[in-house]
């Protein structure tokens, strides 16, 4: 009868340790989103697949869970690599974390809270270090040192996505102000291909003209179209920015290459507190309710209805 009960609790103890371990497998995986077996690459827009990356990451090491996720060694994933290996965080920044609330998963790039602020400002330095890793061997084309508006426009926000808000043009206007209109140039980075169709394209097109038209009219700005690359060399371009304005309806793919290593402009679409860029002194910089809502583009007719939108966006 002893042998039986000694049994069984071996058991319970061998169950027990099966199910931690497998806890452990599961909540790292999740760090690459949309992970392609067959192929053995991160599959997925970048800007999300770093949101899930630094947050998950972040949440793994606070929590002292194993990096038990295995990226195949590949030409395609010698960045994602790079990005893994060069990510730690030192034990002063894990008690720190664990008195906030770390968001989680692709929407880690949209500011929700106090406690966000707060561990993006604790991981932050981190972060840099491990961004610089995964673009250095990244070649770009030699741009000029000025800001780079990019402006996100394809399938949002025309599927009227709770996150993804067009801003209005004061924001640009505040943009202009808040660099003491020293550059009189800016770059422009756009690509309405990104989850988009026919339709979605016309109309981003139709937009980011009224906006061009803007810039160069009313703040009297000389605007260059940056020449489309691959996604990780438009990513560095907008890296090495000095500034970096969350154009259009903003997005992870600006915010992690603005935020982490200049300064970064951005027009609040879930409002921090007035007081967090102050407390937190995390050299954010941004325009206060500049977004038009999709209900008030529905109350001029949608956003097929271009002149009535425009002349809100504009107002």
């Amino acid at each position: 009868m002893k042998l039986i009960i000694i049994l069984l609790l071996l058991l319970l103890l061998l169950l027990l340790f099966i199910i931690n371990n497998k806890r452990d497998i599961e909540l790292f995986e999740n760090i690459w989103m949309w992970y392609c077996k067959d192929k053995g690459t991160p599959n997925g827009g970048l800007g999300n697949i770093l949101s899930v990356f630094f947050s998950k990451k972040s949440q793994n090491i606070v929590l002292n869970k194993k990096n038990t996720n295995i990226i195949h060694n590949s030409i395609e994933n010698s960045k994602f690599i790079k990005l893994d290996n060069n990510y730690t965080l030192s034990n002063d920044q894990v008690i720190k974390l664990k008195n906030v609330y770390l968001e989680g998963g692709d929407y880690f790039w949209n500011i929700f809270s106090v406690d966000s602020l707060a561990a993006l400002k604790i991981i932050k330095p981190n972060v840099k270090n491990s961004l610089n890793y995964f673009v250095e061997d990244i070649k770009t084309p030699v741009i000029e040192k000025i800001p780079i508006i990019h402006y996100r426009c394809s399938d949002v926000p025309f599927v009227k996505h709770g996150w993804y808000h067009f801003s209005k043009y004061k924001f640009y206007d505040w943009c202009h102000t808040k660099l003491n209109k020293k550059y009189k140039k800016w770059y422009i980075m756009f690509n309405s291909n990104h989850l988009s169709n026919p339709e979605y394209n016309e109309l981003s097109t139709i937009y980011f003209n009224d906006l061009l038209k803007y810039l160069k009219t009313e703040l009297k700005l000389n605007i260059e179209l940056l020449k489309q690359n691959d996604t990780y060399t438009d990513f560095k371009l907008l890296y090495n920015a000095p500034v970096v304005i969350q154009g259009g309806c903003g997005g992870p793919f600006s915010f992690f290459s603005g935020f982490f290593n200049g300064l970064y402009l951005f027009s609040d679409i879930n409002k921090p507190e007035s007081n967090l860029t102050k407390e937190y002194n995390l050299d954010i910089e941004y325009y206060k309710n500049g977004i038009l809502s999709h209900n008030e583009v529905d109350n001029v007719g949608g956003y097929s209805n271009t002149q009535n939108v425009i002349n809100l966006l504009r107002a």
